[in-house]
């Protein structure tokens, strides 16, 4: 089963399953791939509800809230009003290894996605 399928079975289990996020990785399923699907994916959730399923995150300190993407890529919003990306991948170059800190979500979402997410959603 791919990320997406898994993702959509996710969803469709929810006690209130949300029908468009359902229809955009219905779209990424069928091969419909695109920065813009991935972007439309992500849902921002309190700090505490994303440890509490996602419980070996590693948050910074100062992360209020975190916007988290299908296949699990998040990006935390800091009480500063900053975004961070943290790429952390071992199996990587060096070059894979950085964080990336904006204002811009916008930006710090097509560096998530030229990175690392579009390689893992396609699979």
């Amino acid at each position: 089963m791919t990320i997406v399928a898994e993702e959509i079975l996710k969803e469709k289990l929810k006690d209130k399953p949300d029908k468009l996020y359902i229809q955009t990785l219905q779209k990424m399923q069928d091969g419909e791939m695109s920065f813009d699907l991935f972007i439309n994916t992500g849902r921002i959730t309190p700090r505490e509800l994303f440890v509490h399923y996602n419980p070996s995150a590693r948050l910074r300190p100062d992360c209020r809230d975190v916007v988290r993407y299908v296949g699990g890529f998040y990006i935390q919003i800091l009480i500063t009003g900053d975004f961070l990306l943290e790429i952390n991948d071992a199996e990587q170059s060096d070059e894979m290894n950085s964080i990336i800190k904006d204002k811009s979500l916008e930006l710090v979402e097509e560096e998530l996605w030229d990175r690392v997410a579009r390689k893992f959603i396609s699979k």
